[in-house]
């Protein structure tokens, strides 16, 4: 039987993953040449500019960023389903726990990166945004 998460601490919990989200996906479109790695409906415009032959932006960063969170979602959904109906502390504290240790990994793999100097990405550019687009 599920444990109910009070609704303080659930709104909350919200509102700072929100805020986390907003900032991580400031800095990835700063600084890693305009991908949105949290919210993956911005790069479904930023692709089609590229498919209609927009100039100055790149089609690799947004198309890895969509494709590395289309496979978060497949291989997630599955323990993320099993931990939901067990227990929803639980699923929270796995969740936010796999979150953190991603979002960990694509700061230290960002160290020393060159950032938003217009110069063209290196691959280490996509080993930060893969992590920040998983979640």
């Amino acid at each position: 039987m599920s444990s109910p998460v009070h609704p303080d601490r659930l709104r909350r919990a919200l509102v700072v993953v929100t805020a986390v989200t907003g900032i991580v996906d400031t800095m990835a479109f700063l600084g890693l040449g305009q991908v949105l790695t949290p919210f993956m409906t911005g790069n479904l415009p930023f692709l089609g500019f590229v498919l209609a032959g927009g100039e100055g932006l790149e089609l690799l960063g947004p198309a890895t960023a969509l494709a590395v969170s289309v496979t978060g979602v497949v291989v997630g959904s599955r323990p993320g389903a099993a931990l939901a109906v067990e227990r929803h502390r639980r699923w929270l504290l796995t969740s936010a726990s796999v979150a953190a240790a991603l979002l960990v990994d694509a700061a230290l793999t960002a160290i020393g990166l060159d950032i938003g100097t217009g110069r063209e990405p290196e691959p280490r550019h996509y080993l930060v945004i893969a992590p920040t687009a998983v979640r």
